[in-house]
């Protein structure tokens, strides 16, 4: 084309057309139209949004908890803490390694660490691991010094709850706070609740029993 113009001596603006000519069928027809090379956007996306990502799962980590568990369970502490926050990496609502990074963080003598790890995990489940949570949670609100909400915490635990293990730690820490009159009575009422179980519920329930005979034998020697 340019070559015909120029023969031609036509004016300058055909040469310019002449120019641009092929750019223009190139964008506007065979981009388009050319399937090895997509054209951005066309499916209302770019291509980026379109690669698989990754999802993670918090079930994907239960074997590696386990075994932070049973390091947490041997006060291998500082083994476990970095297994449970690589899952709360990937899920900071995970019951599980809230709960056992809690439980390390109190062995290892940081107790409002776990106060704060421990309400996390009761505000979206107040009976986690059978009240386990619960009960650590009095033991880091004690370590913490707050031990007015630790006796309100027990005191509601057994209202509610009514077992055994439940009233006897109320008792540890009413003694532990100096109250031992109603430590006693609280010690007591579990041998007479263990007395009206039946058969069967007092043999599930006879360590709590010998605890509390062992605690109320231990407090008669204290004036």
């Amino acid at each position: 084309m340019v070559l015909d113009a120029t023969r031609r001596r036509v004016d300058w603006f055909w040469y310019l057309i002449a120019l641009l000519t092929p750019f223009i069928y190139f964008l506007m027809v065979k981009l388009p139209n050319n399937p090895a090379i997509p054209a951005p956007g066309t499916d209302g996306s770019s291509p980026v949004t379109n690669l698989p990502r990754k999802r993670f799962s918090s079930s994907a980590f239960l074997p590696s908890l386990e075994r932070a568990d049973q390091l947490e369970e041997s006060e291998r502490y500082d083994e476990a803490v970095p297994i449970y926050q690589e899952a709360l990496e990937v899920d900071s609502k995970n019951l599980r390694a809230l709960h056992g990074m809690a439980r390390c963080e109190l062995g290892l003598g940081h107790p409002r660490i776990a106060v704060t790890l421990l309400e996390q995990v009761l505000n979206v489940e107040r009976e986690y691991r059978n009240y386990a949570a619960a009960l650590d949670y009095a033991d880091a609100l004690w370590m913490a010094g707050q031990k007015q909400d630790t006796l309100e915490l027990l005191d509601g635990l057994v209202h509610s709850t009514g077992r055994l293990n439940h009233r006897l730690a109320f008792a540890y820490y009413l003694a532990a706070n100096d109250d031992l009159v109603k430590a006693r009575a609280e010690a007591q009422r579990v041998l007479d609740e263990h007395s009206a179980l039946d058969p069967e519920q007092q043999r599930n329930e006879q360590y709590w029993r010998e605890r509390a005979e062992q605690m109320l034998a231990e407090w008669s020697q204290i004036n």
